[in-house]
C-alpha cells in the first residue's frame, strides 16, 4: 500500500471518483454501488486533509501523483502519524 496525501479534507475523495469515471469512460450514476477507484481517509476534523490508499502501481495516476508516491513524506509512517493524530481510535 501507498499513500497520497492531500491538504483538503474532499480531495482524496473527489479525486479517487475522477479516477473511476476515467475508467469507466462516464460519470458515476447517481445509484451506483461503487464511485470511487482507490480508498481514501478524510480526518475527522474541518482541518488535516486527508489520504487517497494506492493499493497498486499508481497506473491511472498521474506522473506527478506516481512521483509522489515515492516521496518520504507520504510514507507508511508519516500516514500512521496522521492517523493517530486525525482519525484517534479512543477520541
Amino acid at each position: 500500500m501507498r499513500y497520497l496525501k492531500y491538504r483538503s479534507k474532499a480531495a482524496a475523495r473527489t479525486r479517487s471518483q475522477e479516477i473511476w469515471e476515467a475508467h469507466l469512460g462516464r460519470p458515476v450514476e447517481p445509484g451506483a454501488t461503487t464511485r470511487h477507484f482507490y480508498d481514501y481517509v478524510e480526518s475527522k476534523t474541518s482541518f488535516g486533509g486527508s489520504y487517497l490508499l494506492v493499493h497498486d502501481e499508481g497506473t491511472h495516476l498521474t506522473e506527478a501523483e506516481k512521483t509522489n508516491l515515492e516521496e518520504e513524506e507520504w510514507s507508511h509512517s508519516d500516514f500512521q502519524a496522521w492517523m493517530e493524530k486525525y482519525i484517534p481510535l479512543n477520541p
